[in-house]
């Protein structure tokens, strides 16, 4: 549809014609996107909710529009949360306890909770009740992400992992091609295997390993080197672990990467975000372009993340204000208070940042980040409640820009 086309260009108004003139009946889930004003947008996310679109569409927009309108006017949220029971109990569910939360009602919220099942609300049931009742439950998921890492890290288990060696390439026809330094080659084979993944990886060619070894990421304990392929260390970044974090997040390694907002490079830096680093760092002649060199864009990205770290003290909340913007990330704040501990992090992320998007890039950054010190460091820097933690990364970072 044009309309989407129009999207993608960033021209809503026009894009808001297009759908408004068409027949299909995706066009009220874009139109509920596009419209400012309150009243539209539940009208036209009812419209959807009730139309024959798919039901990921319409869970999506549901989450947006609950978002919306959580945070900014709880009268529509309300109704909007009456359309979404009709179709996803869970998801009603999940919305219900937010709000109970976020007006004070935190019996009501656990209560809400005891009807789910599943990790992410098992967490919050950890992290409420810690908080705000000072009772300890036990968490019992092991797996290493975002909730793991912080209310259970000790009982994590993780599988043997090797670095890669050019003998694992077990197939004879890519290791030719890759010994023959024909890496532009391989860039065109359509078979897809742990070879394939590997070769990517010793060329250089990290977006591409990355993708390969995440459709294999359940055979580790057979392939155990594909964990390195999945959190490989871009060269231009050392053992910056933080940036190193960031930019697998935001752009897989691609050196050229161009986002639809304008964003752009390894750490997918903004051109008004370029123009006012380049002013800090006294860079003369900055031009827009020059966010597409490696060296360039890691300088830039690493004082930013650094200078945020500074700012907000916990890295989650600096990656949080790296993807959102530090004016959204400081409101909620304002609305939440200091995040002390872990269950302040859980709590902080899920329940006050109001973008989707946000909440889980700061949930993927901090496993990132977890991964890039099990591979490459000592396995302790991840934790960011320690102070020593907290202290080396502002000082190692702040060390590769003078050493740059």
């Amino acid at each position: 549809m044009k309309g989407i086309f129009f999207m993608k260009q960033r021209k809503k108004k026009l894009a808001k014609k297009e759908f408004e003139a068409s027949p299909r009946p995706e066009r009220f889930f874009y139109l509920a996107y596009l419209s400012k004003s309150p009243v539209e947008k539940f009208y036209y996310f009812e419209k959807a909710i009730n139309s024959n679109i798919s039901s990921g569409l319409k869970r999506r927009i549901s989450v947006y529009i609950l978002d919306k309108f959580l945070y900014t006017d709880q009268g529509f949220f309300r109704k909007a949360l009456n359309v979404v029971k009709k179709f996803d109990k869970e998801l009603f569910r999940e919305y219900r306890v937010k709000y109970y939360v976020l007006n004070g009602d935190i019996n009501r919220a656990l209560k809400e909770l005891s009807t789910l099942r599943g990790e992410k609300y098992r967490a919050w049931e950890v992290a409420l009740s810690r908080k705000f009742f000072g009772k300890q439950k036990r968490f019992k998921y092991t797996r290493p992400d975002f909730y793991s890492l912080l209310l259970n890290s000790k009982g994590i288990k993780l599988l043997p992992s090797s670095p890669p060696d050019k003998k694992d390439i077990a197939d004879e026809g890519i290791r030719y091609l890759y010994e023959e330094s024909r890496c532009d080659i391989i860039d065109f084979i359509g078979r897809k295997s742990p070879s394939v993944a590997l070769v990517h990886y010793f060329c250089g060619d990290y977006r591409r390993a990355i993708k390969e070894a995440y459709s294999r990421r359940k055979k580790l304990e057979k392939y155990p080197y594909l964990l390195y392929v999945l959190y490989p260390k871009h060269p231009v970044f050392r053992d910056d672990f933080i940036s190193l974090s960031l930019a697998r997040q935001e752009s897989l390694f691609d050196q050229f990467a161009l986002s639809r907002s304008g964003a752009m490079g390894l750490m997918q830096i903004m051109p008004f975000t370029g123009e006012y680093i380049a002013k800090k760092l006294n860079v003369e002649d900055f031009k827009v372009d020059y966010l597409f060199d490696a060296e360039t864009n890691y300088r830039f990205g690493s004082f930013y993340i650094r200078e945020l770290i500074e700012q907000f003290e916990l890295f989650p909340l600096a990656a949080a204000s790296y993807n959102a913007g530090p004016t959204r990330i400081k409101r909620a704040l304002k609305k939440f208070g200091t995040v002390k501990t872990p269950y302040d992090l859980i709590i902080f992320t899920d329940f006050y940042i109001p973008f989707k998007e946000t909440r889980g890039y700061v949930k993927k950054v901090l496993t990132n980040y977890f991964f890039y010190n099990y591979l490459y460091g000592t396995g302790k820097e991840w934790n960011v409640f320690s102070r020593d933690s907290k202290m080396k990364v502002t000082r190692k970072t702040q060390s590769r820009l003078t050493d740059g």
